[in-house]
């Protein structure tokens, strides 16, 4: 995303999470989870439920 000169925001990195969710791979989802984090974006309640459901599906 960067890449192409797209800043990254809360909403695009909770729709990644949760489509990693839905693939299945929860390990893509955490580190999607720790970037938001590094680049100093706050997680939100989606966030963190979104998060979970990944983890446990």
């Amino acid at each position: 995303m960067e890449a192409e000169g797209i800043e990254p925001n809360l909403i695009m990195l909770n729709l990644l999470i949760n489509a990693f969710g839905i693939a299945g791979r929860y390990l893509e989802a955490l580190s999607i989870f720790h970037q938001l984090k590094e680049i100093g974006i706050s997680p939100d309640v989606v966030t963190y439920i979104t998060l979970m459901k990944a983890c446990i599906t």
